[in-house]
């Protein structure tokens, strides 16, 4: 499919699972966490929530973000592959 970050925001708007996996090793700023793969669904109409993974070992760890957020945060073109779930 065919799709922009514009689009990728809508489906998970619409109840989708948007699906970010990477070929690196991703970190937050303090190195606290590692992910290969982030999940974004929606909470609510302008809440979303991040879950990771790291090689298939899904992670505690989340972060909440609101629609403004999205912009810095939601990176689908950093990914090598972008999956709906």
């Amino acid at each position: 499919m065919d799709t922009d970050k514009e689009g990728l925001l809508e489906f998970i708007k619409n109840g989708r699972q948007v699906e970010l996996h990477f070929d690196d090793v991703q970190s937050d700023e303090d190195g606290y966490m590692k992910w290969d793969t982030e999940y974004w669904s929606s909470l609510d109409k302008g809440k979303f929530i991040r879950t990771y993974s790291l090689n298939d070992k899904h992670s505690s760890e989340f972060t909440h973000y609101n629609i403004s957020d999205m912009e810095v945060n939601f990176r689908p073109d950093k990914a090598a592959e972008v999956r709906l779930s």
